[in-house]
């Protein structure tokens, strides 16, 4: 799908000192590729394959997220696990990027950076319409009132692995009201013969349902292998693809 500003660019790998120059020089060189089809204001990066983020990939990162800002673009975060969100802690990376935004899923990030597109351009008009400033300045008015908006995108599925010690989590996004989908959900890894240890559904923005599952595997009680994470998310895609 394409998404007027934003771009998402999914990290293959864990960053360290031997390749975050060339992963930098690579969303470098998107941005500047884009430009002219589709102006980047936006990049997400969807993060599950990345496990780790040593020290000098962390100062690499904080570079590029200034860098961005100053060109008028934001870096968003998808799908970091719990590692790799506590070694950005540490190094200080978290803060400058700010924890709104990090996010569960790449729709969650999608769904916000549209929201704060729409808010940043609400916020100039305003400035231009008005013949007395406003108050506060336009970060403090989109930090306020960016929820206010509200985008729907479609269904969305996301496994990870990496999101809790001993469960693997499922994040699944659906449009539009459907009571039925838990109880197809439940049928389904039953079939399949994986274990649900938890839910956790979420009503959002008056559209969409925001469901997060913690499965495991009965082999081992833990989280899924990656032959069964393949066999959870092809039979989690044909269930959304019926509905």
């Amino acid at each position: 799908t394409f998404i007027p500003n934003v771009f998402i660019c999914r990290l293959g790998s864990s960053l360290y000192f031997a390749n975050v120059v060339y992963v930098k020089e690579m969303l470098l060189k998107y941005v500047e590729d884009l430009s002219d089809a589709n102006n980047i204001e936006y990049m997400i990066l969807e993060m599950t394959p990345v496990v780790s983020v040593d020290y000098s990939a962390s100062l690499v990162l904080e570079g590029v997220v200034r860098d961005f800002r100053r060109k008028g673009i934001e870096l968003a975060f998808a799908m970091v696990g719990t590692r790799v969100r506590t070694s950005m802690a540490r190094t200080g990376l978290l803060d400058v990027i700010g924890e709104k935004w990090f996010f569960n899923t790449v729709n969650e990030a999608v769904n916000y950076c549209l929201k704060h597109q729409r808010m940043k351009s609400t916020v100039v008009a305003v400035q231009h319409d008005i013949e007395t400033p406003i108050r506060g300045n336009s970060k403090e008015l989109l930090a306020v009132d960016s929820h206010n908006y509200s985008v729907l995108l479609g269904s969305e599925l996301a496994i990870s692995n990496d999101m809790n010690s001993n469960h693997t989590v499922v994040f699944m996004n659906l449009e539009g009201d459907r009571p039925d989908v838990i109880a197809d959900f439940l049928h389904r890894l039953k079939d399949m013969g994986f274990l649900l240890k938890g839910a956790h559904v979420q009503h959002f923005e008056a559209v969409s349902w925001r469901h997060r599952y913690f499965v495991q595997s009965p082999e081992t009680g833990s989280k899924l292998s990656a032959e069964e994470v393949r066999r959870l998310r092809a039979g989690l895609g044909e269930l959304l693809d019926m509905k």
